[in-house]
């Protein structure tokens, strides 16, 4: 089944929420991947942020793993500790490693 989600930098994490809630991933949405009930939007955006900050607080608890250029992307980064702080708000489109760890 596919579905959209909107593309605004918490899309990734809102395609994992669908993935583990049924309620999400059947739920309306309009064109542009919006649902439509106020009541699970909210959810989705609940759960998502969720999952964003369980994830960037799993790098930053192992974030000497982590610092090495290729692993925090520092053609946008200058550290690890410069990811880490914008994944940790909200709209900032992950990379490799926000995948990988929410894999694990």
């Amino acid at each position: 089944m596919l579905i959209s989600v909107p593309s605004d930098g918490n899309c990734f994490f809102r395609c994992v929420a669908a993935y583990l809630d049924k309620s999400l991933k059947n739920a309306i949405r309009n064109e542009n991947g919006k649902i439509n009930s106020k009541q699970l939007r909210e959810k989705e955006n609940y759960f998502s942020k969720f999952l964003r900050l369980s994830c960037v607080n799993l790098i930053e608890t192992q974030k000497d793993r982590y610092d090495c250029s290729i692993d925090y992307d520092d053609n946008i980064y200058d550290s690890i500790e410069d990811r880490i702080e914008k994944m940790y708000k909200n709209n900032e489109f992950v990379g490799r490693l926000e995948i990988k760890t929410i894999s694990k």
